[in-house]
Order: C-alpha cells, then sequence, then structure tokens
C-alpha cells in the first residue's frame, strides 16, 4: 500500500508541475480581448449623459460589461432573478461564451430600488473572496440605488469594478494553482458558502429555525443550542421515516426497505443541512439583496446573529483557519460515524455484520467495498479484496479517515490562504449539526452494537 501511495504522489507532483505549462491551453483566450459594453436600458432607467458615458469609459481588457434596466423584480426571489437574467442577457452578447466566462452584469431595477452586481464563472470565486460581489464595499456602491440615484450608481460600480476587478482575477500561476489544488472534490461543499439569495428555501423551515435562532440569542446569548436542537430534530425525523418504511415493507422486502432508507437518509441531510446553511448566509448580511429576501419572507429577529459586512474583507487567520481544519475533520467522522462504530469489532464480528447489511442492502454493501477499495487521487488509501473481507468496517473506516484528514487540510489551507473570515465562520456555524449528530449516532451504535453481541452471546 506504501508504494502505491509513493508512485500515486510522484504522478500527481508531476502533474502538478505540467498544469502551468498546460494551463495557458486550457484557459479562455477572453483575458487578452478588449470588449465594448453591452447596454440594455429597457426600463429607461439612465440619463442621456450616463449612456455616453458607458459608451466612452475605458474598460480593463478582458472583462465583458453588460447594464441592463428592469421595472420590478419580485422582492422574494430578487437575487435570483438576477441571476437568471445574467444568463439569458448573455446569450444577447456579441460573443456570449465570453460574457458567462468574463461577463460583469450590472443590473438596476425601479422596484425594489436597486443595483446587483454578477460576474462570469472565471471571475465568480475570486470576486466572492475578494469582497467584490459580497460584503461593506458591495453595500456601499448599492446605497445609491436605494435612493433612486440611478446614474450616480452605475457610474460609480462601472468604475468600482473597473479598477477592482482586475486587481482581484491578476493572481500568480503559484496561488491559481494552489486554488486548483485545495479546492479539488470540495466543490459540492462550496454550494453551502454561495450567496444565498437564490437559495430560500420558504417559511416552512427556514422562518422556524430562524426565529428560534433569533430568540436563544437574545433570549441567553448563544447561538449554538438551536443547532444542536435542529440536528436532535433531524435525527428524530429519520428514525420515525425509517421505522415506517421499515414497519411497512420491512417484512416483506427487507432490501427494498433498506434501500429506501438509504435514498430517504441522503435526502434528510440535504433537506436539513441546507436550510440551515442558506439561514446563516443570508443573515450575514453581505448583499442588499438578500436581506429585502429575508424581510419579504416574513423572518424577524434576524439582526440577532447577522455576521458584518466587514468580515467578508478579512482575510481568516492562521488560528481560524487551523480550527476550521480541525472542525472539518470531525465533520468527516461524524458523516460516517456508524463505520466508525463497527470498525471497534473484532473482525468476526465485523464479517458477520457485513454479511447481513449485504443481505437486507445489497446496493449499500457494493458500494462500501468499492470505495474501501478504490484508490482516488494522492495521498489516498485503498485495502486489498482479501482485508477487506477480513475487516470491511476496518479497512472503510481507514479509507474515510484519510479522506477526512486531507478534507481538513484542504479547507485549513483553503481558509488561510483564500477565504474571508465570514466564509470560514459561515462554515464553522454548519458543520455544528453534522458532528453532533455524528457523535450521537456513534454512541447510539456502539450500545446497539453492544446489545446484539451480548444476546448472540448468550444464546
Amino acid at each position: 500500500m506504501q508504494s502505491k501511495l509513493r508512485i500515486n504522489s510522484a504522478g500527481k507532483l508531476g502533474l502538478l508541475l505540467l498544469v502551468p505549462l498546460l494551463s495557458i491551453g486550457c484557459r479562455t483566450n477572453f483575458t487578452k480581448e478588449k470588449f465594448s459594453p453591452v447596454v440594455l436600458d429597457d426600463a429607461k432607467m439612465l440619463n442621456k449623459t450616463t449612456a455616453e458615458w458607458l459608451k466612452t469609459y475605458s474598460y480593463p481588457t478582458g472583462f465583458v460589461f453588460l447594464i441592463r434596466s428592469v421595472d420590478k423584480l419580485p422582492v422574494r426571489d430578487v437575487g435570483s432573478q438576477a441571476d437568471d437574467l445574467f444568463e439569458k442577457d448573455a446569450m444577447r452578447c456579441p460573443k456570449p461564451d465570453a460574457c458567462k466566462v468574463r461577463g460583469v452584469y450590472i443590473l438596476i431595477s425601479r422596484e425594489p430600488s436597486l443595483m446587483q452586481i454578477r460576474v462570469g464563472s472565471e471571475l465568480a470565486r475570486k470576486a466572492q473572496w475578494a469582497g467584490i460581489t459580497a460584503g461593506k464595499t458591495y453595500i456601499e456602491k448599492q446605497m445609491p440605488a436605494t435612493m433612486g440615484r440611478f446614474d450616480e450608481a452605475v457610474r460609480g460600480g462601472v468604475t468600482w469594478l473597473g479598477d477592482s476587478l482586475p486587481a482581484a482575477s491578476n493572481e500568480s500561476w503559484l496561488r491559481w494553482l494552489t486554488a486548483v489544488e485545495v479546492t479539488d472534490s470540495l466543490y459540492l461543499e462550496f454550494d453551502q458558502l454561495s450567496q444565498p439569495s437564490e437559495t430560500i428555501y420558504g417559511s416552512y423551515l427556514l422562518k422556524p429555525f430562524v426565529q428560534a435562532r433569533a430568540f436563544e440569542s437574545q433570549f441567553s446569548g448563544t447561538w449554538w443550542f438551536t443547532y444542536l436542537l435542529a440536528s436532535v430534530l433531524a435525527l428524530a425525523l429519520s428514525w420515525i421515516v425509517k421505522g415506517t418504511i421499515r414497519l411497512a415493507i420491512g417484512k416483506v422486502s427487507p432490501q427494498i426497505a433498506n434501500g429506501m432508507n438509504m435514498i430517504v437518509g441522503i435526502l434528510l441531510n440535504l433537506f436539513v443541512a441546507i436550510p440551515a446553511a442558506a439561514s446563516i448566509i443570508l443573515m450575514s448580511g453581505a448583499r442588499l439583496e438578500d436581506q429585502l429576501a429575508v424581510r419579504a419572507s416574513g423572518l424577524s429577529g434576524v439582526e440577532s446573529f447577522v455576521f458584518p459586512a466587514e468580515s467578508f474583507a478579512v482575510q481568516t487567520g492562521l488560528f481560524l483557519a487551523l480550527i476550521v481544519g480541525v472542525v472539518r475533520i470531525l465533520k468527516g467522522f461524524g458523516a460516517s460515524a456508524e463505520v466508525f462504530a463497527c470498525a471497534t469489532l473484532p473482525p468476526d464480528d465485523q464479517q458477520l455484520l457485513f454479511s447481513q447489511f449485504k443481505l437486507q442492502n445489497p446496493a449499500g454493501a457494493w458500494l462500501m467495498k468499492g470505495h474501501a477499495t478504490t484508490e482516488d487521487g494522492a495521498l489516498d488509501v485503498s485495502a486489498s479484496e482479501s482485508d477487506f473481507d477480513s475487516e470491511p468496517y476496518s479497512t472503510t473506516a481507514a479509507k474515510l479517515f484519510v479522506v477526512s484528514i486531507k478534507s481538513g487540510l484542504k479547507w485549513a489551507i483553503l481558509a488561510w490562504i483564500f477565504l474571508p473570515r465570514a466564509l470560514s465562520l459561515v462554515a464553522l456555524c454548519l458543520w455544528v449539526v453534522p458532528i453532533f449528530r455524528g457523535g450521537v449516532t456513534f454512541l447510539l451504535s456502539k450500545r446497539v452494537i453492544s446489545r446484539r453481541r451480548q444476546l448472540r452471546a448468550a444464546t
């Protein structure tokens, strides 16, 4: 296994050395092109002086500026509407592909009186992490539009973006390569740190959570109890749903029941975790469109746990980055608590337990074995089939341990070098629930396993 790991690491290092040389051919050529602005003043909100100024302004090379005006946007979906309009208006550019990846979209609306900024796919990460599309300065640039001074807002926004975006996107190849490496395999987790105006999950889940969080802050001055309570409720809901499925069809077809329960578990995790993620980021106060959407959703008490907009422009310190890495490792353990609990059993008991699991849930057993016996990327481990057959849970736990360590190290580097403090704090808050749920699951699994062993020994 060690020779496999060294060979894989050497290959990965060679690939990393080649990436900068090959990246010139992989990146788009739009960075060196000069683009004329696209002005779509459909709502006639800009005066002639501003319209002429937009045509003559010296735009930076490699950026496609689109300025769009609309009369009205639905307040609750004001952010997601801006995302949709950017996607549609990009097709109206002379070069749609350039607009999608290097576009700078400025949207002004009369109702609500607001200016919003969106950027293309090649710029989104850099702009967010640099505090350009979220944070104190972004809100300051939005303020003139809220008072009906749309010409001032647009001209100020264009000037500011023309200066700040080239500086934010002009990173060294080493910094770019580091970002590519540490974000590898973490893209799904970044969805929880994206700006949330398009991810409001409605009043039925979000509103009770936010109001409970606000009440806790006002009553006790703490913030964590609501997350623990949400974790307990999610766990209880999972038990109720899975128990109902077992009672309904478990005796008739255990395989179907266990397959359904596996899907239910995944859906419930997403159902609970993502609204919690959205609620935290929505309350961060980083964009006016998110604040408007929250008010339109009827959420009260949000001021009690707002992340200051200033924190989106402050880099994460080393100490906080280390905490992020450690907590992310614990979150990885929590997500696989049952496997780690079963890994404490002797080999014979592991084999027996896995054989029962295989009978009840063939698909889950197949996925587990495939994951444990397949090497994925650098500094990874994989068990042989004979090792897995001997100790299925220990070998799987070893694999998951390495994966968790790698993810924790990546998150620590990411937080220290790239992420603003607010996003690091958001990540920590979101990981509280799965860590607590994993701890409870580990203890309960150990107890159930112990009882089963006692019963088996007694018979």
